[in-house]
């Protein structure tokens, strides 16, 4: 749970407050919470402790595209990708980007991202409701349409607030994705 990934943190930063994974949990945890203005103050502090680290980088990414601050994001998401080209999470890193390009409303350069990703995990639900918010975005209404019924046959959302409960607390993409939606076709 989040309250034990705290109380955990909270232990480690008494035995090693210099150790850059404990600022990597603790973003993840803030941006689980919703918190993400705490989320990317402990990404940075990961960042500044470690910045070699595609880990401590992928984390700051995550929570600033959330808090809105896509630009800063594509940054980091590309430091990842360049720290680390041959890594098993190369796909994490293009999902990221995709994330702050939709931010930035780069849609069409966020789905070639998505696409790369989901060639890793072809079967990710998440990815798929990238993929389908991308495509309204893009206009490309049979595709979007297509993937629109796979996402929301095994999401079960019926309306937008259950994709707002579902999604993560306080994102600046939720609106954005729910836009992406509404173009795909759901009549929400």
């Amino acid at each position: 749970s989040i309250a034990a990934m705290f109380a955990l943190t909270d232990r480690a930063l008494g035995i090693d407050a210099r150790h850059f994974r404990i600022y990597v949990a603790l973003c993840l945890g803030h941006f689980w919470r919703g918190d993400m203005n705490k989320s990317v103050e402990a990404g940075r502090q990961a960042v500044a402790l470690n910045p070699s680290s595609a880990e401590a980088y992928e984390s700051l990414s995550a929570a600033l595209c959330h808090l809105g601050i896509a630009h800063e994001a594509e940054e980091c998401a590309r430091i990842c990708l360049r720290l680390t080209p041959v890594d098993p999470r190369l796909h994490r890193f293009h999902f990221l980007l995709a994330q702050a390009l939709l931010g930035q409303r780069r849609f069409e350069e966020s789905l070639g991202h998505l696409m790369n990703a989901l060639s890793a995990r072809p079967h990710d639900i998440v990815m798929l409701g990238y993929r389908t918010v991308l495509l309204g975005h893009l206009g490309r209404t049979e595709e979007a349409r297509a993937c629109l019924d796979a996402y929301l046959g095994k999401r079960g959302f019926k309306t937008a607030d259950d994709y707002r409960r579902l999604y993560v607390r306080n994102s600046a993409l939720t609106e954005l994705n729910l836009e992406g939606l509404r173009k795909a076709g759901w009549e929400v």
